[in-house]
């Protein structure tokens, strides 16, 4: 039955066990409570239950509290004497035993001998840090800088953050939990503070099984106490232990386990007992990838002379748009570099009515510090004089910052000393690599511990912005880019795939062929997982109608050596031309938990591509060190996958868009919305202006969001400023691949060469009667696999490398021809028997 009474006195009443802690509390029984650091919580008691009749007058108080006041309340709990608001926030919400902690207030605790507000012991001893300005309004358990609780005024309330925006859960007092807006409840909200969990994981690369042996390097360590691996029959679980406490250190980790389990995953675990999943496997033999030749300059200028000739006589260069009539790309670079972008990158675009000048910077100061300052005074000067585009060819190194002997103590102090340390113990150069810092970057110091600061990698992030920024007042106003190569040869690579891929038009609609690939599995924390899958939503969402989707999601081949097969099939098939990949989890050798050069098992590889690709895509990888291009590299894996992706001669990307540092994950979101915005927005102007216009307006609109404006400055644009995503997707002479805007495309069949099975796979823009034959080198038909029609879409059909008669068919060259729409394409194939 309800009681009725005036709202001043149902407060009143309401009071004694809202806002107040226990009567007498030292009564009660002192419970043995810690932070995840391992300090002594204070003031935390056991308390017994309350009579039942009680109980349900605090429910039915609460009840009527919230409907006489018109709060957006609803109550998950019934009251309980149990536990209270700070015991549910910072203990049992973590999956600790019910507890009452504080008394609402500072006041005298016998645990500490002093005057104490306990809660605050939470973030006192860097368990947790305070998230600077968050908007109630519109937090989230995946706002950037992860907000996961808050602190009322006076510390007299905590409560835990929600997906759901401005809602929080709080338990009130002796009363029920309830999730309410953050403003709809009996506390003071003048000035909540909301604060994060410290985030100490490794870095840890390729987690696989191969042959019975676990095995993973570690490259740095901060609060590590051991590993454990885990094995289970399904990737659900339930998972069990299979190892005892497995040591730390940085380096390579090789474990027995044996079989009995169909999957297995590496656990790290802290010191303060949280655990961080750092990937999920199951067994596998190792796969050896045939490294591919490395095409001479010669082969690569005949074979760019090849396409132009072909041009020539096709009619296309008497046709070419005079797209940057009256504009200007300045490049950068050095001397050795100079002959390969005149052939290449200067004659292609001047054919586009672009004036390109190239500028040597060999005689450039030789000291870092003055280096930036001169270039950045050349490009101003340029930028006065009308230019609008500028490439900067060649490599960066942050060796500067690296070297303790060098930066003397300023960045690597404390337990970044510790990180620095390990990265040393796993192989990395003492000195960084000064021979890659070809031009040098800017660094941001960002010293703060791991978890808390931007860069999360070290104490230290690196951007190209301030090149941009010619009036030095903190806004990029001039459009520019980078290819960090450091040999010749990646630059005539990039010079060939530019001539072979680059169609430019004007009055397009932009990419038709869009990927997401998305890590979508959790690794840092509870739902990290599902903010991927949210923020790619969101980023999709951004898209104009009618466009060519598909995804890849983490959760669908979570074990990393097959995902690295999948992401190749997803290439090989859909030819997206623009990819976008956002998750929880990413790293330079593994952007997004994709192509993934440091698994075991199954390391990626360039080679997984087909080779005479019909496209070369714009990649935006949104996630931590995406585009990291400049840090010492890792000696087991070398370059980034970003620079193998440009400096790829007849496949990979045109450009790669990404943080050069860690990341949060809403606010990648918020960049790759902006930037996908802009990219449509104009397809005509080139993807490195829409580059240019999202990240200004970034900085103009989030003025006072730091995490926002850190991220923004963070990414780079590598590959070419003057490329668009308007391209039509052709070929021409060379390569005998029809895009699919000319009906159909025929890929390379995988594997090739082969010894038994072999699959070929083919899109069709529209239905269509399909004849796909193999041929010998004699021109004789040795197998018609497909004589009929195939609806409009991907397909794949296989050949078992036997003739019409079911023989074997001899090793040697086949041909696999595709005829359809009075067309043929053809590929060629290698059986090794």
């Amino acid at each position: 039955m309800i009681r009725f009474v005036s709202y001043p006195a149902l407060l009143l009443a309401l009071s004694g066990f809202i806002f107040l802690g226990p009567a007498h509390a030292e009564d009660y029984p002192a419970l043995d409570v810690h932070t995840p650091n391992g300090s002594m919580v204070p003031c935390a008691w056991v308390r017994d239950e309350a009579p039942y009749d009680s109980i349900q007058t605090w429910n039915v108080d609460v009840e009527f509290l919230i409907a006489f006041s018109g709060w957006d309340a609803e109550i998950l709990k019934e009251s309980t004497l149990t536990y209270n608001c700070h015991g549910y926030a910072w203990h049992a919400s973590e999956g600790g035993d019910p507890v009452w902690i504080g008394m609402g207030k500072a006041e005298y605790c016998s645990t500490y001998n002093e005057v104490i507000v306990a809660e605050d012991i939470y973030w006192e001893d860097g368990s947790y840090f305070e998230v600077d300005g968050v908007n109630p309004e519109t937090v989230t358990v995946f706002s950037a800088g992860g907000p996961r609780k808050a602190n009322f005024p006076n510390g007299n309330h905590s409560a835990i953050t929600t997906a759901i925006p401005g809602y929080l859960v709080s338990k009130w007092g002796k009363g029920p939990l309830v999730r309410h807006r953050w403003n709809h409840c009996p506390y003071d909200q003048t000035d909540i503070k909301f604060y994060r969990p410290d985030n100490p994981a490794a870095v840890v690369h390729g987690f696989a099984v191969v042959d019975g042996v676990a095995q993973w390097k570690v490259s740095s360590e901060h609060r590590t106490s051991h590993y454990r691996i885990d094995g289970s029959y399904t990737l659900a679980g339930p998972w069990n232990s299979l190892t005892p406490p497995l040591s730390p250190g940085a380096g390579f980790h090789h474990v027995e386990i044996g079989g009995g389990h169909e999957w297995f995953r590496l656990v790290e675990v802290e010191a303060n007992g949280q655990e961080i999943f750092h990937g999920a496997a199951t067994h596998t033999n190792q796969v050896t990838h045939n490294v591919e030749p490395r095409p001479t300059i010669e082969f690569l200028r005949d074979r760019i002379d090849c396409l132009r000739q072909s041009r020539l006589n096709n009619g296309y260069l008497s046709s070419i748009p005079q797209l940057g009539r009256d504009e200007t790309v300045v490049i950068f670079c050095p001397l050795k570099f100079r002959e390969a972008l005149e052939y290449t990158y200067a004659e292609f675009w001047g054919g586009y009515g672009y004036s390109v000048m190239i500028e040597e910077i060999d005689d450039y100061p030789a000291d870092p510090g003055s280096f930036r300052a001169h270039l950045k005074g050349e490009i101003a000067s340029w930028a006065a004089s009308g230019a609008r585009f500028f490439l900067l060819v060649g490599d960066a190194n942050d060796w500067q910052w690296f070297d303790l002997a060098e930066q003397g103590g300023q960045y690597w102090t404390g337990d970044w000393l510790s990180i620095h340390n390990g990265y040393l113990a796993s192989g990395y150069s003492e000195r960084g690599q000064p021979a890659k810092d070809i031009i040098p970057t800017f660094a941001v110091s960002d010293t703060a511990s791991r978890g808390l600061n931007t860069a999360y990698v070290t104490p230290y992030w690196m951007t190209d912005q301030p090149y941009q920024d010619i009036d030095n007042d903190e806004m990029p106003d001039v459009v520019l880019a980078r290819l960090p190569f450091n040999n010749v040869e990646d630059v005539w690579a990039f010079g060939h795939k530019l001539e072979m891929n680059q169609f430019f038009d004007s009055g397009s609609h932009g990419a038709q062929s869009v990927g997401f690939f998305v890590g979508d599995l959790d690794h840092d924390g509870l739902g990290d997982g599902q903010c991927a899958r949210d923020a790619a939503q969101q980023v999709e969402g951004e898209l104009p109608g009618g466009l060519w989707i598909q995804h890849l999601y983490e959760s669908d081949i979570p074990s990393g050596g097959a995902r690295n097969e999948a992401a190749a099939d997803h290439w090989n098939l859909y030819r997206p031309e623009l990819l976008l990949m956002l998750s929880s989890y990413s790293n330079r050798s593994w952007p997004a938990n994709f192509f993934d050069q440091t698994n075991a098992a199954n390391p990626w590889d360039m080679g997984m591509l087909d080779p005479y690709g019909t496209h070369a895509a714009l990649v935006l990888s949104g996630s931590c060190d995406g585009a990291d291009f400049a840090r010492t590299e890792d000696p087991d894996y070398g370059a980034p996958i970003a620079e193998k992706f440009l400096a790829s001669w007849d496949k990979g990307a045109m450009a790669w868009v990404g943080p050069t540092t860690g990341s949060w994950q809403p606010t990648n979101a918020v960049f790759a919305k902006y930037f996908v915005q802009e990219l449509y927005a104009d397809p005509d102007r080139p993807a490195a202006e829409s580059f240019l216009v999202a990240v200004q307006r970034l900085l103009e609109e989030f003025p006072d969001r730091l995490d926002v404006r850190h991220t923004a400055r963070s990414y780079v644009f590598l590959g070419d400023p003057l490329a668009r995503i308007n391209k039509m997707n052709s070929v021409t002479g060379v390569g005998d691949v029809l895009g699919p805007d000319q009906g159909y495309a025929l890929h390379q069949n995988k594997p090739n060469p082969f010894a038994a099975n072999t699959k070929i796979s083919f899109v069709l823009a529209a239905k269509s009667d399909v004849e796909i034959d193999i041929y010998s080198v004699a021109g004789h038909c040795v197998r018609s696999l497909a004589h009929r029609s195939f609806p409009a879409g991907p397909h794949i059909l296989e050949w078992d490398g036997r003739n019409n008669a079911a023989l074997q068919a001899g090793s040697g060259v086949y041909f696999c021809r595709l005829s359809a729409q009075n067309r043929r394409v053809t590929r060629k194939m290698l059986l090794l028997r």
